[in-house]
């Protein structure tokens, strides 16, 4: 279901529903276009769908037809209107899971390019590359994938200004106000800070992605361990909240945590009734019993 609301008088206090419509596909990605508040474009696994508010608020869409593209699995999409004086230039550029770049014109509904990014990028390990978000700025179309990569790209996807790696599929990418830092959303629960003019690199915060099942302070350094339901064990810094060191477990939950006395070693219990030891000074496991 596709519901439209009102919002200009929301610091009033007042939302106004306008009209919805229902739809046999999946949506994942949804936005209206640029500088028009009547037109918005939404995008599924397998589909996408161009939309327009009436006069009287119906809402009205029409499929592109997949017999156009090939049977790709898109997984984002943005508009590029930072160098188009027309509306009738508007491009959309779709993203898959494959590593291609689909440029369609909107007026058009028609696809005019594709990048394939993967071929691109030397060396790759697989020969497909998962995107799993984008954004795009004036100068730099950014480019997240499913192994944690986040690429700088020029706006005709010709060249790499900047590569960096975390640790996890990039969720999500979105620009600053000003276009000069991209905020940087990972799926282990990080929010980093890219500058895109020193190219610096800043971790702003991480968290467990399930719930925490128990913690354990140490005074002496202000440290703090955590462990949760997503199998991780992490070490805090309890003055400015950063995080230190991070232990996975894959297969197994950890579910207490506690220091011994000397505080460079503590133990945690699994939930399979493990029980290890480990050394914060190597991260090595010391001892393990069940």
């Amino acid at each position: 279901m596709v519901c439209v609301y009102n919002t200009s008088n929301v610091l009033k206090g007042s939302i106004e529903f306008l009209s919805r419509a229902t739809t046999d596909v999946l949506i994942t990605h949804i936005r209206f276009v640029p500088g028009d508040i009547t037109r918005f474009l939404s995008i599924g696994t397998d589909n996408i769908q161009f939309w327009r508010i009436k006069s009287d608020n119906d809402l009205q869409s029409i499929n592109l037809a997949e017999n156009d593209f090939r049977q790709v699995e898109y997984t984002d999409f943005q508009f590029d209107y930072s160098s188009k004086k027309k509306s009738s230039e508007l491009a959309i550029y779709l993203t898959t899971k494959t590593g291609q770049i689909l440029e369609i014109l909107y007026d058009e509904r028609r696809l005019i390019r594709v990048h394939n990014l993967a071929d691109k990028i030397k060396p790759i390990q697989d020969s497909a590359l998962a995107i799993s978000t984008l954004t795009c700025t004036k100068h730099f179309s950014i480019i997240g994938t499913d192994d944690g990569y986040v690429r700088v790209w020029s706006n005709d996807f010709s060249q790499v200004h900047i590569e960096a790696k975390y640790e996890q599929t990039i969720m999500k990418l979105i620009s600053s106000y000003d276009q000069t830092r991209i905020l940087i959303l990972t799926a282990s629960g990080s929010l980093n800070l890219l500058n895109l003019v020193t190219k610096q690199h800043r971790n702003l915060f991480r968290s467990h992605m399930k719930s925490i099942t128990d913690v354990d302070y140490d005074d002496s350094k202000k440290q703090m361990i955590s462990v949760g339901q997503d199998g991780t064990i992490r070490l805090w810094c309890f003055r400015t909240g950063k995080q230190l060191a991070e232990f996975i477990s894959e297969k197994e939950t950890p579910l207490v945590v506690t220091y011994t006395p000397s505080r460079e070693i503590f133990a945690c219990g699994f939930h399979n009734g493990t029980i290890k030891i480990f050394d914060l000074k190597t991260s090595r496991i010391l001892n393990e019993t069940k």
